[in-house]
């Protein structure tokens, strides 16, 4: 999988867990998806001792990943909506 088809994956679980959080648990957004990201690394952990090799992927994922240039010319670009 390459790094855009990650993060729509990731994006579709956040929203998906969100609509649940929001219609199901009530809890504060940061607190779900806290609580989703959570869930998420046990998966990942779970699967990772099923045989799966995950530990190399997400470690190859991450050092493909401009950490600089994503948070001062991605998330630091766009206008807080807070």
């Amino acid at each position: 999988m390459d790094i855009f088809t990650i993060i729509t994956v990731l994006i579709s679980f956040s929203a998906v867990f969100s609509f649940i959080n929001y219609r199901y648990f009530r809890l504060p957004r940061t607190i779900g998806l806290m609580l989703f990201a959570l869930v998420l690394s046990v998966v990942l952990i779970v699967v990772g001792r099923t045989g799966w090799d995950v530990r190399d992927q997400a470690t190859e994922l991450i050092q493909r990943i401009d950490f600089n240039r994503l948070l001062l010319q991605g998330r630091l670009g766009f206008p807080s909506v807070y």
